[in-house]
């Protein structure tokens, strides 16, 4: 099974539009943070945990997670297009942290998605959003991942040969349609890749 990646920082909207996608394309959709979850509990760790951890651990975690989504998904006889929620750096102590490109490779991707947004408007996203456990970073910081993002983006799409969209999710205007297209360009490469 391959995967296209909805990307961005964390209050962009990667939930809203992978579910979206998800029900308009009758898609399969998985959420790394469901993986993380997982692993932690397995590891009788929490969120707070992997929040507090040196950088060399934290990346033991995530190749736990790698390796959980591997086994889980990508190595499944299942075909076709799935959609995953993920990110391409992380905060951490004030510092932005990206991963090798080769970590990649796991999710067998076939797009990357990157949603974009002012900072300002992801910064008071955060902050109203209860449902979930999050930082709120300062609109700087914001802005610089969202710029790490996007040269990682191009890292991994180079990398992989991969098709690779940048959407800016505006205030009252997630570009949906957009999204779509693009998400059916990608399956109907993936189909003449297979088909070769």
């Amino acid at each position: 099974m391959k995967s296209i990646m909805i990307a961005g920082v964390a209050g962009v909207g990667k939930t809203t539009m992978t579910g979206k996608l998800s029900e308009e394309l009758c898609l399969k959709e998985t959420d790394y943070a469901d993986f993380m979850l997982q692993v932690l509990n397995d590891n009788s760790m929490t969120k707070d945990d992997l929040q507090t951890m040196s950088w060399e651990d934290r990346n033991s975690v995530y190749r736990q997670v790698e390796i959980y989504i591997e086994n889980m998904f990508l190595k499944s006889s299942q075909k076709g297009i799935q959609l995953m929620e993920n990110h391409l750096s992380i905060i951490q102590n004030g510092d932005i942290k990206t991963f090798d490109v080769n970590d990649y490779r796991r999710y067998n991707l076939a797009g990357i998605c990157v949603l974009e947004s002012d900072p300002n408007i992801i910064a008071q996203r955060r902050l109203s959003d209860n449902t979930r456990h999050r930082v709120v970073e300062q609109v700087e910081l914001i802005n610089k991942q969202q710029e790490t993002n996007k040269v990682e983006a191009l890292k991994v799409a180079e990398h992989y040969n991969i098709p690779l969209l940048f959407l800016d999710n505006a205030q009252n205007h997630m570009p949906i349609d957009a999204a779509k297209q693009w998400v059916e360009s990608c399956i109907d490469l993936q189909d003449q890749r297979l088909s070769l």
